[in-house]
């Protein structure tokens, strides 16, 4: 249900505020086109090593604060027009954190980082064929 309310979220801004659809662009231009297995890989790989890394290692040693700026300064950009995403990092960091604390296992945060990342790699813009219809990504 978090993963739900946050893609919903993430959808509803980048309709309002320019900055978000920015944000996708910018991602888009980075990552280009991606196929299902890459969108699949890419959310799986980064859900489970980082909720490992810092809800597993770190959250339980530096606490749900200091645990979620760190998550969000790991995803400072060099671009500056990525910025807003450090900021949405650290709110996922609370997000993610607390459902750590709640749940007392990394389940809930690794399926919750998944399908926040699934499904709004899908989104970006330059992924539209995919989400249109064609699940490989191919263009034939």
């Amino acid at each position: 249900m978090a993963a739900i309310g946050v893609v919903i979220c993430s959808a509803l801004s980048a309709k309002l505020l320019r900055v978000v659809r920015l944000l996708e662009e910018e991602f888009a231009k980075i990552l280009g086109s991606l196929t299902f297995w890459q969108i699949f890989i890419l959310a799986g790989f980064s859900a489970v090593g980082e909720e490992i890394f810092f809800r597993g290692a770190i959250q339980p040693h530096l606490g749900l604060i200091i645990t979620s700026l760190l998550f969000g300064l790991l995803h400072f950009p060099v671009n500056k027009k990525l910025i807003p995403w450090t900021v949405f990092a650290v709110g996922m960091g609370f997000l993610l954190g607390g459902l750590y604390l709640t749940t007392g296992s990394l389940v809930a945060p690794i399926i919750t980082h998944f399908l926040i990342n699934f499904i709004n790699l899908f989104r970006l813009p330059a992924n539209e064929q995919i989400s249109s219809g064609t699940l490989d990504g191919s263009n034939d």
